[in-house]
């Protein structure tokens, strides 16, 4: 997946992504699947650490930092 984005104060607004939509053997394209729903609306961003989650009303990513 990749496109822009926009961030005002704690709020994440994803643009259209382009995504290759190419079929996957699950679990990946469920994974894709729930990650574009999300992405797909504005989400919350809340930093913990070397962490940060994004969450709405479509579900929650929880991403690690790892370098």
């Amino acid at each position: 997946m990749s496109g822009g984005y926009s961030v005002g104060g704690d709020t994440l607004n994803v643009g259209a992504m382009a995504m290759t939509r190419k079929f996957c053997p699950e679990p990946a394209m469920s994974f894709e699947n729930q990650g574009a729903k999300i992405l797909g609306q504005p989400v919350t961003m809340k930093p913990n650490g070397d962490r940060l989650t994004l969450s709405n009303s479509a579900g929650t990513i929880e991403l690690r930092q790892t370098f």
